[in-house]
């Protein structure tokens, strides 16, 4: 059944993204935030063209729902401890916290987006051969009504 997320997929979420750093020696990383995003769109491009042919009309989209729901709650959470915290220093972790939580937002979007602009590729495919079988049909058709 596909409504489990791939293994790429769920390696990518704990093996990489819980494990991202926003701040190194002091300083916001913001290019490797980038790089994190850049990377996320290619594990979210896999996860849609993991999706069989027949399970794209109706694809499985409740486990990222599910995530990008509970990545919202904690990212809100991770904001409110952040703006509480006095210091710089004291801040990092839940700074930290909060771009884990938008990177996680961030790659079930990408995934949805893909898997919907498969599905519409699909039935663009589907509606060119449609199109093409009927004016294969209208030929056929014409000569034969012209022929007798």
């Amino acid at each position: 059944m596909f409504n489990k997320l791939g293994k790429p997929f769920t390696d990518f979420l704990k093996h990489e993204v819980e494990r991202f750093e926003v701040i190194r020696n002091g300083k916001f990383a913001f290019d490797a935030k980038q790089r994190m995003l850049e990377r996320a769109q290619s594990y979210a491009v896999i996860e849609a063209f993991r999706i069989p042919f027949i399970k794209i009309w109706k694809p499985p989209l409740k486990p990222y729902l599910k995530i990008i729901r509970e990545a919202e709650r904690k990212q809100v959470l991770a904001r409110e401890r952040e703006i509480n915290e006095p210091s710089h220093e004291a801040r990092a972790p839940h700074t930290t916290e909060r771009h884990r939580e938008e990177l996680k937002m961030a790659l079930c979007t990408f995934t949805i987006q893909y898997i919907e602009s498969r599905r519409l590729q699909m039935m663009a495919l589907i509606a060119a051969w449609a199109a093409l079988v009927l004016a294969i049909v209208a030929i056929i058709v014409s000569l034969l009504t012209s022929c007798s």
